[in-house]
């Protein structure tokens, strides 16, 4: 449903739970946020230490999470600051 109405609802009421938008990602993430992308081509990292960095910070975290079956979903992100690998193999949707 999400797909072909571009949008999720609730099921008793009438409120938007998600809906996809087509236009720069920049326009919807907070200002001034690190944007970290997780992807197998990114360095390798331990995510629980990785987060440390940013507890003792006011900047906003954006964590971009791409879901492809093949190939890398963050190839061409170029908004993001940074590209991290939590994995030691790729994660795919498939």
């Amino acid at each position: 449903n999400l797909l072909y109405a571009r949008r999720l609802k609730a099921v008793e009421k009438n409120v938007t739970l998600a809906q996809i938008v087509k236009n720069e990602h920049a326009n919807f993430l907070p200002p001034n946020s690190v944007k970290v992308a997780l992807t197998v081509s990114g360095r390798s990292v331990a995510l629980s230490e990785f987060v440390q960095r940013f507890k003792e910070t006011d900047t906003p975290v954006v964590f971009v999470v791409g879901a492809v079956a093949h190939s890398d979903p963050t190839g061409e992100c170029d908004y993001v600051d940074d590209k991290i690998s939590i994995a030691g193999v790729g994660l795919t949707a498939a």
